[in-house]
């Protein structure tokens, strides 16, 4: 297995191809886009709707213009026509957007994400308005996500106990929506003492199910997700049990659980991952290391596996893997025999867990269970990261555009991890086998290899100036622009 390729993808991804033993490549469709049009700070956004008339679309932004595609079912792509972009000032950084009909909203921020524009764009009448939202003194931005026809901003603030969103809503007025944590008792003063932990910057992220999660996103403490109309937010500051915030973001009312084994107190690090239904935990004490799973309205425990330090981890998929490490050149690859030199790592760094059941061949559940210790760098200059547990060595030429799915692209670390995998049934029981290479590194390695050509054509993959990857009806594509041939293409590698 390369540095290039990743354990933890192996079981972060949905379906991506019909044949995992055949890789080839095949366009989809293609458009014609004047190379005037793009350069190295435009960004190339999917967007999915999921109300009537439930449209795909690509949108390239540039500095003055948006030009979106709408998508047919066989992903041949519509031009909507050019519209100019009001100034945004220094607003530049393009964090998402919504569409619905022939309207689309497209936000952004700037640096710092203190202050914010959400533009509305009417494709019809070529017309787009901004309007500015700036976060309040004391107030901190968190985390941002899309549902439905509306985008929302997620904040807290230093001295408050509260947590905001901002809406912005392609059927609806603008809404700010205040909640009020005080009656839950956080250990901390406020909650966002809670985020803070020894750092100036909030210790948060967002777990999409939509896309690839790597552990360099899943090592964090405190995560947001969202599905259904209810967000959650899950804290691991407190070693043996996680709280779990369950926000509706139809009556906006929340509540609290917390979750954990009271056996598990004396927890040396742990963190979770939120199943849909069920929380998984990873606990490491002085002689163990647990995976515990916990319904998530009960907070009863279903199943628990353990391995003492000593001992072999008997319910692993894998040999334990260890990646990487703080330079460039740490690209090697090894397996680690004991499972003491695991726990060693993970006592040095982060335990990170994270879960699927999107495979291609099976319905099986995939945990991965590790320790990673990564050292953000300059996104310019960094390596361009397939997962959460290594990085690769090429060097960042295109601009990376936000996209949900395109998300675990944006990891820009070194990272040196340790990890193995696991396979579960859907009733939690662990299941023999070994654990194939995903479908998403063997097309990371194609996108990724500039001496490989674009399909059907004789231009290599050093000419694609942008390039996405988007989730449509738990299939992946990426989305192309070569300079060369002045072509925005869609292809399935």
């Amino acid at each position: 297995m390369s540095r290039f390729s990743k354990a933890a993808w192996i079981f972060l991804l949905p379906i991506f191809f019909r044949s995992i033993s055949v890789f080839s490549q095949q366009i989809l469709a293609q458009s014609d886009v004047e190379k005037e049009f793009i350069n190295r700070s435009s960004d190339l956004l999917f967007l999915e709707t999921s109300k009537f008339p439930f449209q795909k679309v690509l949108l390239i932004g540039g500095k003055e213009k948006v030009l979106p595609f709408v998508l047919a079912p066989n992903f041949e792509m519509t031009p909507l026509g050019a519209v100019l972009l009001p100034d945004r000032g220094s607003q530049k950084d393009l964090i998402g957007g919504v569409h619905l009909g022939s309207k689309s909203i497209l936000l952004y921020a700037n640096s710092k994400k203190s202050d914010f524009v959400s533009i509305t764009i009417d494709h019809e009448t070529k017309k787009s308005v901004k309007s500015l939202i700036g976060l309040k003194k004391g107030e901190v931005f968190l985390e941002s996500f899309a549902l439905n026809t509306s985008f929302f901003i997620v904040t807290t603030f230093w001295n408050r106990s509260t947590i905001n969103f901002y809406e912005i809503s392609l059927d609806k007025n603008f809404v700010f929506h205040e909640l009020n944590l005080n009656d839950f008792k956080l250990r901390e003063k406020n909650f966002f003492e809670t985020l803070l932990r020894e750092t100036r910057e909030p210790e948060f992220t967002k777990v999409a199910y939509e896309t690839i999660n790597s552990l360099e996103i899943t090592n964090l403490r405190n995560k947001l997700y969202h599905f259904g109309n209810t967000c959650y937010i899950t804290l691991d500051y407190d070693g043996w049990r996680t709280y779990v915030l369950k926000i509706d973001l139809i009556n906006w009312t929340v509540t609290l659980r917390k979750i954990g084994n009271q056996k598990s107190k004396g927890v040396i690090k742990s963190n979770s991952y939120l199943f849909f239904n069920d929380l998984f935990r990873a606990e490491l004490t002085n002689d163990s290391l647990r995976i515990c799973v916990f319904e998530l309205e009960s907070g009863k425990i279903k199943v628990e596996f353990a391995a003492a330090e000593n001992e072999e981890i008997v319910f692993k998929n894998t040999p334990i893997i260890q990646e990487g490490g703080s330079t460039i050149f740490a690209l090697d690859e090894r397996e680690l025999v004991k499972t003491k030199s695991l726990f060693r790592k993970i006592v040095n760094s982060n335990i990170a867990i994270a879960v699927t059941d999107n495979r291609t061949h099976d319905s099986a559940i995939y945990v991965t269970v590790g320790s990673i210790n990564s050292t953000k760098v300059n996104v310019r200059t960094s390596p361009l990261s397939s997962t959460g547990v290594s990085t690769s060595g090429d060097i960042i030429a295109q601009k990376q555009s936000y996209n949900p799915t395109f998300s675990g692209y944006q990891n820009y670390n070194w990272s040196k991890s340790a990890y193995f995998q696991l396979k579960l049934s859907k009733d939690l029981t662990h299941l023999q086998g070994n654990v194939e290479e995903n479908e998403f590194d063997k097309m990371k390695k194609y996108l990724d290899n500039d001496s490989q050509n674009i399909p059907g054509t004789d231009v290599s993959m050093r000419d694609v100036l942008l390039k996405t990857i988007f989730n449509s009806e738990k299939k992946f594509f990426a989305a192309i622009y070569s300079k060369k041939k002045e072509k925005l293409l869609i292809i399935r590698p």
